[in-house]
């Protein structure tokens, strides 16, 4: 007799981490001083993937960044290239995105400029927690953002 057995495993492509709805709402009330309460909106569109980030209290038409995005597959890396909406890539802003036993870590080179400032990001993300911070100086100097993780959770 010979017993058959199926699998019912599905892998998550790197985007899967990603898309969705996202929300820190826990962390803001826990800490009302230190976070604004944040929602993250990642969508698929054409030619790539679209994010969103917003204050609660905002409509996402007024998201304080909007980018579009490609992953780009770099052995079993993977980069997250940023593009503005015209699809014009934003130099030095790739964030490397190395696997981890749950899900994906990654920063930038330190080398991203927005508006004569240097932004450093970094982020984990695994199917359920989405963490990232963005750290901005101006000639040296502290310019916004922080080193502290803001830590989302998937909503809806």
């Amino acid at each position: 007799m010979v017993i058959q057995m199926q699998w019912n495993v599905k892998f998550m492509m790197i985007e899967d981490y990603f898309l969705g709805h996202w929300n820190n709402r826990t962390q803001c009330s826990m800490y009302p001083t230190e976070y604004s309460n944040i929602h993250i909106l990642w969508e698929q569109i054409d030619g790539g993937f679209r994010s969103r980030q917003w204050k609660h209290r905002d409509p996402i038409e007024n998201a304080y960044k909007d980018l579009y995005h490609k992953f780009v597959q770099d052995g079993s890396n993977y980069i997250l290239e940023s593009y503005d909406h015209a699809w014009t890539k934003r130099q030095g802003c790739d964030i490397l995105l190395r696997s981890t036993t749950n899900g994906w870590s990654g920063s930038n080179t330190g080398s991203c400029y927005h508006h004569d400032m240097l932004i450093q990001t970094n982020m984990e993300i695994t199917k359920d927690k989405y963490k990232i911070f963005d750290y901005a100086t101006r000639n040296g100097e502290f310019a916004f953002g922080g080193n502290k993780f803001f830590e989302f959770v998937r909503i809806g």
